[in-house]
């Protein structure tokens, strides 16, 4: 009797000592978007909340391919774990545009693990650049206003907030290049009879450049920095380059924060027309 007494009582402290139903350590993983995009200039900056009822053993971190490592182990009484991480495609690694790369990250107790997996689509460095020669006339004599986009040259019955650059030959003359925002753009042409409403307009960022036009590439496109000119120095007009002559190089960004370059390659001043050599990222850079 007391040989099954014995028994019983071992068995009764065994199953008291085997974990039942342990919940496993939770991972929360930010950003939340399964799909992030990187690049050999601009990492993913991800970050890490690791929890767990149990003591936490080890956090680890794999990609395949192997661009990135992280494999960490802590000490007793460790139950939340927080930290962040630039994960980059190492220089000199070229991945194709759009492939993948799978990111698994993994938090342990003495008994389960958790797994979030986190995909990384590697996007171009450096936007490839679209470029194109146009034409653009004075409103006057057809059609003036060209959208990035689309890369469609627009008279004056576009929509508004559907173009990024204006060109007009002004009251004295000069060729001149404008944000469609301009309130002197607006002024320019009511003077001229065409009805135009600048408020409801895109805003582009223009300057001229004394850099060759040639040599600017997707590289210096990406890095370039655009500060607004305005027309005549006076902030009042809004943004432009006027007096444009042959040669003349314009750096501009659009509202949606693509950037390129334009330059003046010929002139019509019997049609008031302008020819402009024209390059700029087909997406805004991220």
């Amino acid at each position: 009797m007391k040989k099954l007494a014995y028994i019983f009582l071992s068995i009764i402290l065994i199953t008291g000592c085997q974990p039942k139903d342990l919940e496993p350590p939770k991972l929360d993983i930010s950003p939340q978007d399964s799909i992030i995009e990187c690049s050999n200039v601009k990492p993913a900056i991800i970050s890490v909340l690791a929890t767990a009822q149990e003591d936490i053993t080890s956090f680890k971190i794999e990609t395949n391919p192997i661009i990135f490592r992280f494999d960490t182990t802590f000490p007793a009484f460790t139950h939340r774990y927080i930290d962040s991480f630039v994960i980059k495609i190492p220089e000199g690694i070229e991945l194709p545009s759009d492939s993948i790369i799978t990111a698994s990250f993994t938090v342990s107790d003495p008994y389960n693990s958790s797994t979030v997996v986190k995909y990384l689509r590697v996007v171009d460095a450096y936007p490839d650049l679209i470029e194109d020669t146009i034409i653009l006339h004075t409103p006057l004599t057809g059609k003036s206003f060209f959208d990035l986009a689309t890369r469609q040259i627009l008279d004056t019955t576009a929509e508004p907030g559907s173009f990024d650059i204006a060109f007009v030959v002004s009251n004295d003359g000069a060729y001149t290049l404008t944000s469609p925002d301009a309130p002197w753009l607006q002024t320019t042409l009511e003077d001229q009879g065409i009805t135009y409403n600048s408020e409801a307009q895109r805003i582009t960022k223009m300057n001229r450049s004394l850099v060759d036009y040639d040599a600017m590439d997707d590289r210096y496109i990406y890095y370039m920095t655009v500060t607004e000119r305005y027309l005549y120095n006076t902030p009042s007009y809004g943004i432009g380059v006027e007096a444009l002559s042959l040669g003349n190089t314009i750096i501009f960004q659009a509202q949606d924060g693509r950037k390129g370059a334009i330059k003046v390659v010929g002139m019509q001043p019997a049609d008031s027309a302008i020819i402009l050599g024209i390059k700029y990222q087909w997406r805004p850079a991220k």
